[in-house]
């Protein structure tokens, strides 16, 4: 009997070491499984990291060249505002035409004189705000805009296109510079 039994044993050993084999070999694929899965996850992980860092460094330079193209066209809206002030108009009114506040008004009238005093000098060294914008004092609001688009132009093709997809036609007496040139500083003045 006890032939049987360690032959019975033997083969209880081998179908438990079978067993066992299985097990090992499952765990060992379920292993590979989960290391080819982490894998695959650093390395997406990456790539969207790599993906994020390069669009964020064009999108700084793209915020960095609009921001020195849009240099000249600010200097040219202060120059505009300072030939508002020249022309009589008060701070408020010039707030209350151009929708700024009266804070970013007098900063821009403190930046405007900083370049010159009343009539800033263009960059070219051409003509002052003042006659670029046509001496708006003796120019028809259609002649103010053509030169002011000319100004635009010679700035930034770009910036001309943006300009003329902006501008809407006005009558005259819907434009208070218009108003202002035609009945004389104290006409605007409250």
């Amino acid at each position: 009997m006890s032939g049987r039994i360690s032959m019975s044993r033997a083969a209880a050993v081998r179908a438990a070491q079978d067993a066992k084999a299985r097990r090992d070999a499952e765990r060992l694929r379920r292993e590979k499984q989960v290391e080819s899965a982490l894998a695959d996850f650093y390395e997406q992980r990456g790539r969207a990291e790599s993906l994020r860092s390069t669009a964020s460094a064009r999108a700084a330079k793209i915020v960095a060249d609009a921001e020195a193209a849009a240099q000249k066209p600010e200097r040219l809206a202060r120059a505009a505002i300072a030939v508002l002030q020249d022309l009589g108009e008060t701070r408020d009114q010039i707030a209350e035409l151009t929708g700024l506040a009266l804070a970013e008004v007098r900063t821009a009238l403190a930046e405007a004189t900083a370049v010159g005093p009343g009539q800033p000098v263009a960059e070219d060294g051409g003509s002052t705000p003042a006659e670029s914008l046509g001496e708006v004092t003796g120019a028809s609001e259609a002649e103010a805009g053509e030169h002011t688009r000319a100004l635009v132009d010679t700035a930034e093709p770009s910036a001309a296109s943006a300009v003329a997809a902006t501008e809407r036609p006005r009558a005259a007496a819907d434009s208070p510079v218009s108003a202002h040139v035609a009945s004389g500083p104290s006409a605007m003045t409250t």
